[in-house]
Order: C-alpha cells, then structure tokens, then sequence
C-alpha cells in the first residue's frame, strides 16, 4: 500500500510539471505571433498522455523450509523370559467300579398246554347216480342254499385213525326218497344238465348242510335239486356201530326224453 501511494505522488508531481513548461512554451508562442502580428492560428491541442511507471514488485523467495530431525525411536530391548520348567502333575488315575449287572427278570414263559382238537366229520363223500322224475311240476321259486339249524349231537371222542365202516346211503328202498321233478320252465327251455350236491348228512340221517359242488349251467336245475335233497332220509354213516356224521355227493342229472 505504501509502495502504491509514493508511485501516485510521483506520477502527479511529473504530470504537473509537464503541464507547466506546456504553458511556458505555449505563452513564449503567443508573445511572438503578437509581435510579428502573424495571423492567430488555432491553437493545437496536444495530447499528453500520462504514463506510470509502475515498479515491479519483488518477488518474495520461498523460504527453505527446515525439516526438524526425525527423533530416533529407541529399539526396546526385549528380555528373554527364561520360563521355568514345569513339573508335571501327577494325574489321579481312578480304578473303574465295578458295575453290578442288573439281572433282568426272566420271562416265564408257561408251556404251551396241548389241547387235543375236537375231531372233525367225516368228510370222505361217495357220488350215488339219482333218477329224476319227468312229470310236470309247478315252478320252484328261487331260494337260497338251504342250510338244517337243529343241532345234532355227534361224538368226536374217537381216534381220527379210524375210518367209518359204512357210508350215508339215501337210495334204499326203505327211505321213500321222492325224485326231483323237472321244472316245467326248464323242459319249455329245454334246458338239461347235471348237477352234483355235496350233502353233509349227520348222525341222525338228515341232511345237515347242502351246497352246490359242480352247477348244471341252469338256476333252475340246481333249486330243484337243493330243494328235494334238502327233505330226504339217509343211513348215517358209521364207525362201527356207532353213527358219525359225514359228506356224500348226491348227482342229479336232469335229461329230456326224445
């Protein structure tokens, strides 16, 4: 700032003295034209221009910059830790206990009591050709397999072993067995077969169980046999001389003429 200020004072000063010996000469001009009486010629502007002089600044050097010593780090000094040695513990070793086993409880199993089953029937069947009567008959309505439900007592203490000395008869002449009747529907069909009944006959010579064992083809064949075997008498068969139930196969052919 003050450089600034003097270079202004300075330039003024010079400006103003130029301006003075402007007006000098400019008057010592006048005075002579006068005299000569010359012509007054207009005056000429004259330009001043004023320049400054403008110092250049010095330019500041850059200060060396002073690095500090770097402070010397002191290595520290490690010591060796001598270690002791050390001394082995004495490890308490315990003696396994022994374990009392447990005994488990013994399963008593019982014996098995050997039960002698009760001897079944007899069930060696015989197969006895029956005649079958071709008069007209009504129509036999379509039923279940009849089964017997009157209980019949049979002794089954005898030995399995043995074999009955007779079979069931149904054919003889004593027992007035009818002969199945061909079904009038059946013969307008000319439906014909045979039929095979697996009779169960019990000691008392009555048809106790009846079922189909081989079919004739034909529903109505096979009632008509279950229905007339179901009412007939038969000789119980025997083991000696005792009655004993047993199966027989009763065949009923069914057979139109001509």
């Amino acid at each position: 700032m003050k450089y600034a200020s003097d270079m202004a004072k300075s330039s003024l000063l010079i400006g103003t003295v130029i301006l003075l010996h402007i007006l000098a000469i400019w008057q010592l001009w006048a005075h002579g034209v006068a005299a000569t009486v010359i012509p007054p010629t207009p005056p000429t502007i004259m330009q001043v221009s004023l320049t400054t002089l403008v110092q250049e600044q010095p330019v500041p050097k850059p200060e060396a910059v002073v690095t500090p010593p770097q402070p010397t780090i002191p290595t520290p000094v490690i010591e060796k830790v001598v270690e002791k040695p050390r001394t082995p513990e004495k490890k308490i070793i315990e003696k396994p206990r022994r374990v009392k086993k447990i005994e488990k409880p013994r399963k008593i199993t019982p014996k098995p009591v050997e039960v002698t089953p009760p001897t079944p029937p007899i069930e060696k069947t015989i197969e006895i050709p029956v005649q079958v009567a071709n008069s007209p008959a009504k129509e036999i309505p379509k039923t279940a397999t009849p089964s017997v439900s009157t209980p019949t007592k049979t002794k089954t203490d005898t030995p399995t072993t043995s074999t009955p000395t007779s079979q069931p008869v149904f054919n003889a002449a004593y027992l007035n067995n009818p002969a199945p009747v061909y079904p009038l529907l059946s013969k307008r069909r000319g439906e014909q077969g045979k039929v095979r009944l697996r009779v169960n006959v019990n000691a008392e010579g009555r048809a106790e169980k009846l079922e189909v064992a081989i079919s004739s083809g034909y529903e109505q064949l096979d009632q008509a046999a279950l229905v007339t075997v179901k009412q007939w008498r038969f000789v119980p068969a025997k083991r000696g001389t005792e009655a004993v139930s047993a199966w027989v196969i009763v065949p009923i052919n069914f057979q139109l003429e001509g």
